[in-house]
């Protein structure tokens, strides 16, 4: 199963958003979530292998949380645990 919104990361938090109603609504585990808002959505957005993995040869966008482990995501639902940004391999923030 494939999560997210439709802001392509433009607005902060709504991550946490998709894995929380994944988590709570459609009982998926942390795991699956996280798998749904990352590689499972690339590969139906036609991306995988280049996007939603961190893997030698793909684009090297991602996020890293202030976090403890990625359950903590599920509760923080509109908060902005973003400690930094990293798009195509420079980091934008952090």
């Amino acid at each position: 199963m494939a999560s997210g919104t439709d802001t392509r990361g433009e607005v902060p938090g709504l991550q946490s958003v998709a894995m929380h109603l994944a988590c709570t609504r459609f009982g998926l585990t942390v795991a699956e979530a996280l798998a749904g808002t990352t590689v499972h959505a690339a590969r139906a957005l036609g991306l995988a292998g280049e996007a939603g993995v961190i893997a030698p040869g793909a684009r090297a966008d991602l996020v890293v949380w202030d976090a403890d482990h990625p359950a903590q995501l599920v509760y923080w639902v509109g908060l902005d645990p973003v400690a930094a940004v990293v798009k195509r391999g420079r980091f934008v923030i952090g």
